[in-house]
């Protein structure tokens, strides 16, 4: 029953819903960089939560049916809801100040200074294997390491910082629109629709 129930839990969170919420906050903080508007990605991620929730009833509800999981895996998700909450605020305070440090507006150690950018990666690499611990999901891990390895690749090179928070951020972004549109076409509401007749 638990493999049954993994499997399940697993194709409910196939819907790439996650994937485009982290994929628009990376995205969005790397053009905020650009545009000198960083506001705009912790605006969105303060939207993140309830738009992920009403996308849940709208798109996974409605296509692959309501389902009541086990009050032992409802306990871990809303316990590590709360915890993402909490590494949220904290990572949200992490990168504003590692983007101040990046701009060159932060005070601290010639250390810091230098890496600013550095600490920027590990605050998405961080939000990014949370968000991945309490789903239960490998790919989020995946993420965790495209963000971590461009941003280090972006630090050695001369290119603006903004794009390699940019690329990892469009490659998720795809990566959740592809998993959303296999999502659809695996559970077309046609099909749902049938199914409610027959029962």
């Amino acid at each position: 029953m638990k493999w049954i129930e993994k499997r399940t839990y697993l194709a409910w969170h196939g819907d790439g819903l996650v994937d485009l919420g982290l994929g628009s906050v990376v995205f969005l903080f790397g053009l905020g960089m650009q545009l000198d508007q960083v506001l705009i990605a912790p605006i969105f991620g303060c939207l993140a939560y309830p738009l992920w929730l009403a996308g849940k009833k709208w798109i996974t509800e409605k296509r692959f049916g309501y389902v009541e999981f086990s009050d032992e895996r409802k306990r871990k998700e809303k316990l590590g809801m709360v915890i993402l909450l909490l590494l949220g605020s904290f990572t949200f305070l992490l990168g504003v100040m590692a983007y101040k440090l990046v701009v060159g507006g932060g005070a601290g150690s010639h250390f810091m200074l230098d890496n600013g950018y550095l600490m920027l990666g590990l605050v998405f690499g961080l939000l990014s294997s949370s968000i991945g611990l309490v789903l239960g999901l490998i790919r989020l891990h995946v993420y965790t390491s495209l963000i971590l390895a461009s941003i280090a690749l972006t630090h050695t090179m001369v290119w603006p910082h903004p794009y390699g928070i940019m690329f990892p951020g469009l490659i998720i972004l795809v990566a959740g629109i592809s998993l959303l549109g296999q999502f659809l076409w695996k559970y077309p509401v046609e099909n749902s629709e049938m199914v409610e007749e027959k029962e």
